[in-house]
């Protein structure tokens, strides 16, 4: 449609529209029920939970920075 430029019709256009404003709203009510079934008491203790939480910002942040500084691109830019 985008290639043909070819125009859908306003009683098509808009519920799709409509739908794709949803997108947003609809995720973060997932999200934060997903987040509300949550045990902390139980999660606190869990070691692979804290060992992944670990490796996604620690380690892979050290790395990416690393590399960075290897590279030679501007300051502004690292």
């Amino acid at each position: 449609m985008f290639i043909t430029q070819f125009k859908l019709s306003d009683v098509i256009s808009d519920p799709m529209n409509y739908i794709a404003n949803l997108n947003t709203p609809l995720s973060m009510i997932v999200i934060g029920t997903n987040l509300g079934a949550i045990n902390l008491k139980e999660d606190w203790y869990d070691k692979l939970a804290w060992s992944g939480v670990f490796i996604r910002n620690l380690f892979f942040s050290i790395v990416i920075l690393e590399i960075l500084c290897v590279l030679p691109l501007p300051v502004i830019a690292k």
